[in-house]
């Protein structure tokens, strides 16, 4: 669906007499915020089941660096809003024989890992990677992988940001989502809208019962 038909579709279901109109860019806004809900709550059940693959899978990007132990995701993932995997691969030389192995990453809060590196027994090495999300004295954000030895790969899956729609400047524009899941976002976005008339037909009557009162006062 493009934008319009989405606002199409939004304005059938809301077809009530007395319904206030929602105007593009009001559309747009609510159906922004609607996708963001929609996201969060999938997200939470993430790979739970395939229809939950189903409807983050337009979402879900890989990411991929070599040789480092801070992925800058400002280049590699700008628009990450998750980070679904981590995962590490490490170099081993034993004689002439070399191999590779590769580790799943455990994510590691900020305020632990000074705590954990200083222990012997939970700090990241090799064969046990953890990492944590966190920036640089740039600003860049990053995640640093703690480990034995630098990662000749780093690589994994995040769930990105999503596209807005803006109807009020490209209303034919395809929105990114299947429409059996943009419908879903409508709905979303009218509870939202219903919301707004509930709190407009609330004011209103709060407004009129305001007006009548100091009319009998003067």
């Amino acid at each position: 669906m493009t934008a319009a038909q989405l606002k199409l579709l939004s304005d059938t279901i809301l077809d009530k007499s007395g319904t206030p109109y929602f105007t593009p860019a009001e559309f747009t806004r609510l159906f922004n915020m609607s996708y963001d809900i929609w996201v969060r709550l999938n997200w939470k059940r993430f790979e739970q089941d395939s229809e939950m693959k189903y409807k983050m899978r337009l979402l879900t990007m890989p990411f991929e660096v070599l040789n480092t132990s801070q992925v800058d995701l400002s280049t590699i993932a700008p628009a990450l809003r998750y980070d679904a995997r981590v995962r590490a691969t490490f170099k081993r030389v034993c004689g002439i024989k070399v191999d590779y192995i590769t580790r799943s990453c455990t994510p590691v809060e900020n305020n632990r890992i000074d705590v954990m590196e200083n222990d012997p027994f939970n700090r990241g090495i090799d064969e046990e990677p953890t990492y944590i999300q966190t920036t640089t004295a740039a600003g860049l954000p990053i995640f640093q992988i703690f480990s034995d030895t630098v990662p000749v790969k780093v690589d994994g899956l995040y769930v990105r940001q999503p596209t807005y729609i803006d109807l009020v400047n490209f209303p034919n524009v395809v929105f990114e989502q299947p429409d059996d899941l943009a419908e879903e976002i409508v709905s979303i976005c009218d509870v939202n809208e219903e919301t707004v008339i509930e709190n407009y037909n609330r004011m209103s009557a709060e407004k009129s019962n305001l007006v009548a009162t100091k009319m009998a006062e003067a």
